[in-house]
């Protein structure tokens, strides 16, 4: 019997099923048939990415319908026929001081992704979140469509503020906007009556300002960061925060689910995991020890939580980092990192330590059109058990991958196959 392709060996499987299959029962049984024989080193994920690329690309008239969270069936009218989800979230005007202090505590480059969410709630599109370094002081780009006969190119600066933000920033982000951009800082303290008043000027580049009570209303609004119980007490959305910070979700492995950016800049994550090693080898460290090393050659990094989180999100979640005695060590693994540093070393141990790695490379190489950011965030939720509401956990594995040079990134912000 000749093989088939994938896609047509799981038709085959799917239509003779008298029940949905995960993609992991199709392939094995595939195999099991003869159907198809095993290539590449993540078979199983590469039969999931094809799938819901299908699916993805044909809609309805695909062959395949997803069922369930990984689970696929032969395409018919009863299957899909399926009863919606219904996410409820909730706030409460009693945790708004809790909301704020949380954005005080997390990291620049994560609170801007918060930002970039908002503002695609908002109707914004073309979306970017720039470097860590700043783009001429600019945090955030995008663009914002009037019933498709205006678009408005927005350059945004984001502000973690106490105090009041003075004209000097208005001035800034004037000086940064290119001839076809308008200006917007958000802050989660207010502005100065400067600030208002340059903000406000004639035949100026226009200036919009969104103060911290905006803010929280528009997060609020538009449940960002909050959620609402049906008993309709409000509290803090700790899963909004916990998916980019935390690992409490269960994943389809013993694998760990989060993984974050490194600072020094989005295109530099590798030359920081070598750098801070380098440190902690050369020099073991307390905390307080730690906590200053990472303020002194990080100019962006001020919140002790987000140092912290660095810590257990990608040393500890990598096994390159051990709290032993109260000071921080390199592991073996590290030392053997240091002693001979490659990227493709990084790149297998984030592979075998981190859900979703393997997942989003055979998405990113099996797709006919780039994938962005929410692309990825769709099929992780959609087919493997992971609660992410927002896109930067898939944004940080795409970062990460095309740090480590398997994928591409392209000026769009979206992701290819090199």
């Amino acid at each position: 019997m000749s093989t088939l392709s994938f896609k047509a060996a799981a038709m085959k499987i799917l239509q003779e099923s008298k029940r949905p299959l995960s993609t992991a029962e199709i392939y094995e049984a595939a195999v099991a048939q003869g159907l198809i024989k095993s290539s590449g080193e993540t078979p199983v994920a590469t039969m999931g990415a094809l799938i819901y690329t299908d699916i993805k690309k044909y809609g309805d008239k695909s062959p395949f319908v997803k069922v369930g969270r990984g689970i696929f069936a032969a395409s018919s009218q009863s299957n899909r026929e399926k009863a919606p989800e219904q996410i409820i979230q909730e706030y409460n005007k009693a945790q708004r001081a809790v909301l704020k202090e949380r954005l005080h505590n997390t990291d620049p480059f994560i609170f801007e992704h918060l930002i970039g969410d908002l503002l695609e709630k908002l109707g914004y599109e073309n979306v970017e979140v720039t470097k860590r370094s700043g783009d001429k002081g600019i945090d955030v780009k995008a663009v914002l469509t009037v019933y498709g006969f205006t678009n408005v190119k927005t350059a945004v600066q984001v502000k973690r503020y106490d105090g009041n933000v003075g004209d000097g920033v208005v001035r800034e982000i004037r000086g940064a906007a290119e001839t076809d951009q308008r200006g917007l800082i958000i802050t989660t303290g207010d502005f100065t009556k400067a600030a208002k008043e340059e903000a406000a000027a004639k035949n100026k580049v226009p200036v919009s300002l969104v103060n911290g009570e905006m803010l929280l209303d528009l997060l609020i609004k538009y449940r960002i960061g909050v959620k609402v119980k049906t008993s309709e007490l409000l509290s803090l959305d700790e899963d909004y925060f916990e998916n980019l910070e935390s690992d409490d979700y269960d994943t389809p492995s013993d694998k760990k689910k989060a993984i974050w950016p490194l600072p020094g800049g989005i295109d530099h994550y590798y030359e920081s995991l070598l750098s801070i090693l380098g440190a902690i080898k050369d020099k073991p460290m307390s905390k307080d020890a730690l906590l200053k090393w990472f303020k002194s050659n990080f100019e962006n990094v001020n919140s002790d939580k987000t140092i912290m989180s660095y810590m257990s999100n990608i040393f500890a979640n990598l096994g390159l980092v051990q709290f032993v005695d109260k000071v921080y060590r390199v592991t073996p693994v590290a030392e053997n990192l240091l002693q001979n540093p490659s990227k493709t070393g990084v790149y297998e141990l984030m592979k075998a330590r981190i859900f979703g790695i393997e997942e989003t490379v055979s998405l990113v190489e099996n797709s006919a059109e780039p994938i962005s950011d929410g692309d990825l965030c769709n099929y992780l939720v959609e087919n493997y058990n992971v609660g992410w509401s927002t896109n930067a956990q898939a944004s940080f594995r795409l970062l990460w991958l095309w740090n480590l040079g398997k994928i591409q990134r392209n000026e769009d912000g979206k992701y290819s196959k090199i």
